[in-house]
């Protein structure tokens, strides 16, 4: 349930690069990769790219202010601020990597957006279970991501505008992955070519995949990822969560302890634990918590 089946060809950063399939309809994808948790590359058209790139977006919104993080690898190292979207533009456009923007349900925040969003279901209907609110990223050529997971949320992200290299690894390599031992963040860089951690993650089944406009990445709840952004870049992403029992079992291959405390977390979802949970669920959810920033 956790590996991924892969092309013969290596991508720019030497892993085996995660199966690409042309357009499917929700089914098919559903049936051969969300329900047992395997990723995939769909390329599901352009229309994007002519709508919603950066320049697009600052003509439309101005001087709107927008949701930023301070670039930092670690998530509980990062700053949140607002600056206004077309100041953020100006320095991304001219080299700067000083922020990246993440705006968390970003139809709130850009409501104009939301009929140009709906008028194409397919990212949305993908996700057949309650999913939580789609976030808009638009991040500087060269901004890294920490390499983590996301718990039990599957994870699809569609690719609006430029280019993203996607790291991933399966919860099987979580041994090889964790490093410092937190349940949810690696100090691991995997973009380390021909290092010895490249080839400890090599051997562990992890894979690579680039997207390009149009083309959108389905993440498996607890693949382990890292993503650079190869050129300026504009992506959707939203986020389902999994049960625990679904929990359990695409946690195959993890230790013991890390699939237990998993599976706990995902059963307190999706509220916070409280009195009527038992201490171990809360302590599940303070160490992952912790973990995530």
């Amino acid at each position: 349930m956790s590996e991924a089946p892969t092309s013969s060809r290596r991508g720019g950063v030497g892993y085996p690069e995660v199966e690409r399939q042309d357009r499917l309809d929700p089914v098919h994808l559903r049936g051969r990769f969300v329900d047992p948790g395997v990723p995939v590359v769909v390329r599901v058209g352009g229309e994007w790219a002519r709508r919603w790139t950066p320049e697009l977006l600052r003509s439309r919104f101005g001087s709107r202010a927008v949701p930023v993080q301070r670039e930092a690898f670690h998530p509980k190292d990062r700053e949140d601020e607002e600056i206004p979207l077309d100041a953020f533009v100006d320095g991304v456009l001219s080299g700067s990597k000083k922020y990246r923007l993440l705006a968390s349900d970003f139809l709130a925040v850009l409501p104009e957006l939301r009929e140009e969003f709906e008028a194409n279901p397919y990212f949305a209907g993908i996700l057949l279970d309650a999913h939580l609110a789609h976030n808009l990223w638009l991040a500087p050529a060269g901004n890294l991501s920490s390499f983590h997971h996301d718990a039990n949320l599957d994870n699809l992200n569609l690719q609006v505008s430029g280019r993203k290299r996607f790291i991933l690894a399966p919860p099987s390599a979580f041994v090889a992955v964790e490093g410092d031992g937190s349940l949810a963040f690696s100090p691991l860089d995997p973009f380390d070519v021909g290092s010895d951690v490249h080839a400890r993650l090599l051997r562990a089944g992890v894979v690579e995949a680039t997207l390009e406009p149009g083309e959108m990445l389905f993440l498996p709840q607890l693949w382990w990822h890292c993503v650079r952004a190869e050129e300026v870049s504009l992506n959707i992403n939203t986020w389902s969560a999994r049960n625990a029992v679904s929990t359990w079992r695409g946690a195959k291959g993890a230790p013991l302890r890390v699939r237990a405390l998993l599976s706990l977390y995902a059963a307190g979802q999706p509220r916070p634990p409280t009195a009527d949970y038992s201490p171990l669920v809360r302590r599940a959810f303070e160490l992952i918590q912790r973990a995530r920033g």
